[in-house]
C-alpha cells in the first residue's frame, strides 16, 4: 500500500515557541525532526511500501517529495495526484503524531473495510485518558460512548478527487450551525449536539450528502490521536518518546 504524508503546515503559531523551523514537521524531538519518527513508522509497517510527502523536500530514499500548497486541502490533493499508483487506496498521515508505530499502522489497515472508499479511526476517551492522562484532546459524545479522532485515514483517491468540491463545502460549515444544519438536517445536528447520534447514522448521513462509501472504526491506539498543536502537546510527547514510547516499530 502506498501512504502519503502531510507535512506542510508552515511553523506560524504557538510552536514557533519550542523551534524557529519554518515547517512544524522540521521540529526537532529528540534531536530528529518530527517527519522523520512518522517515516519510521511506514517503514516499519508491513502493509506499506511506498510513501510520498508534502512538505519539506528530503533524502529519504524510496520517498516521493512534492512541494507544499497554501492550504490542507490543497496539499491532500497535491499528494494525491503525484500517487505511485492513482487506483490503488492510500494511507493518509499527518506529521505531527511522531508516536505512532508501524504496529499500530498496520492494525488500522487490518481493520479498515477493503470496500470503502474512506474510512476514518476514532478513540474512546476512557483508552485516550489512561495512555495519556491529562492530555487535552477534543473529544465527542456519541450513542456508543465519547470519542477522538485520529490524525491517519485510509481512501480511494479517484472517488475522494470526485467530491473534493462538496467535502470543502462541508468543511467550511462545520463552524456555522445554521448551515452544518442546512447540510447535514436539523435533527441529524440536533442528535449529533446532545451526544444521541450514534457512529452508523453519522456515516450514512456524510455518505449521502458526499456520494462516497465512509466508515467510521474504533482504534484503541491514542498515539494516533496525540498530535503536537501546542507546545504542552510536545512536552507531552518528548517525555513520552524518552520513555520509549512509539519508535517506529
Amino acid at each position: 500500500m502506498q501512504a502519503l504524508v502531510l507535512a506542510g503546515q508552515p511553523n506560524r503559531g504557538a510552536l514557533k515557541a519550542i523551534a524557529d523551523c519554518h515547517w512544524e514537521a522540521e521540529i526537532p524531538l529528540a534531536g530528529r525532526p518530527m517527519l522523520e519518527y512518522i517515516l519510521d513508522a511506514l517503514e516499519a509497517a508491513r502493509e506499506v511500501d511506498r510513501v510520498v510527502v508534502v512538505g519539506p523536500a528530503g533524502q529519504r530514499p524510496g520517498v516521493r517529495y512534492v512541494p507544499s500548497q497554501d492550504s490542507l486541502w490543497a496539499n491532500v490533493e497535491a499528494g494525491l495526484t503525484h500517487l505511485f499508483d492513482p487506483h490503488q487506496r492510500c494511507l493518509v498521515v499527518t506529521a505531527d503524531i511522531p508516536l505512532v508505530t508501524g504496529a499500530m499502522i498496520d492494525e488500522f489497515i487490518r481493520l479498515a473495510p477493503e470496500a470503502a472508499d474512506f474510512v476514518y479511526p476514532v478513540v474512546p476517551k476512557e483508552v485516550a485518558e489512561v495512555r495519556f492522562p491529562g492530555t487535552r484532546r477534543t473529544y465527542v459524545r456519541f450513542q456508543e460512548g465519547t470519542f477522538t479522532g485520529g490524525n491517519l485515514f485510509l481512501l480511494r483517491p479517484q472517488p475522494v478527487l470526485a467530491i473534493a468540491e462538496r467535502a470543502k463545502t462541508l468543511l467550511s460549515h462545520r463552524k456555522s450551525p445554521v448551515k452544518l444544519a442546512q447540510d447535514i438536517g436539523w435533527g441529524v445536528l440536533w442528535r449529533l449536539l446532545t451526544g444521541r447520534l450514534g457512529l452508523a447514522e453519522l456515516e450514512a448521513t456524510v455518505n449521502r450528502i458526499l456520494g462516497i462509501h465512509g466508515r467510521v472504526v474504533r482504534f484503541d491506539c491514542p498515539e494516533i490521536g496525540v498530535d503536537v498543536d501546542k507546545p504542552e502537546d510536545f512536552r507531552l510527547i518528548e517525555r513520552a518518546v524518552g520513555k520509549g514510547v512509539g519508535a517506529g516499530g
